[in-house]
């Protein structure tokens, strides 16, 4: 469902501002914000398709309009960090695509001052800037922060699916499958 409405929304261009991938950790939710970003930035119909310019940039990480926030300590997302890598650079233009893409990876990580310094941001944001908070607890937000994000849950695979999966690419018994899908 998830990967149908993002698709959905590049299709038809109606790409929101803010979006918040939340779950439990190892889920994939990282995974899903940068083929997210590639999508946005790629310039094909079938995005992204992972051969174009913008594409083997956005993958090997190195993509101008693609900006990952990085914050000093494991703990904290600092109000500093937001001021000075965000919302000092939100109103530049992008250098090379349609969209400039601010990636937040524990973003639930963020201090009261720090979302509320990243709020006017979102709340008012150029028309090239999106973005993407990757978190595993809701529940750290402000309701302020939540209210202007479209907030996706990224839940956990079924044991079956990952068995089935295991088994198709994979030449091990059906126990050993079942072994590791529980894992």
């Amino acid at each position: 469902k998830l990967k149908e409405a993002l698709k959905s929304a590049i299709d038809m261009g109606k790409i929101s501002q803010a979006y918040l991938f939340y779950g439990p950790e190892g889920i994939g939710k990282k995974f899903i914000a940068d083929v997210f970003a590639a999508a946005l930035e790629c310039g094909e119909k079938d995005a992204p398709c992972g051969r174009c310019l913008s594409c083997r940039k956005a993958e090997d990480g190195i993509h101008p309009d693609i900006i990952r926030l990085k914050h000093e300590k494991p703990d904290l997302i600092s109000v500093d960090e937001v001021r000075e890598q965000i919302v000092a650079d939100a109103y530049v233009k992008p250098f090379e695509s349609k969209y400039k893409i601010y990636i937040v990876d524990e973003a639930d990580k963020m201090n009261e001052q720090a979302q509320n310094a990243i709020l006017k941001t979102i709340e008012e944001p150029p028309s090239f800037d999106v973005f993407i908070f990757i978190a595993e607890n809701i529940q750290l937000f402000l309701p302020t922060v939540i209210s202007r994000v479209r907030v996706f849950e990224v839940p956990p695979i079924s044991k079956e699916l990952i068995e089935k999966q295991l088994l198709q690419e994979y030449p091990i018994s059906r126990e050993r499958a079942e072994s590791l899908a529980a894992l």
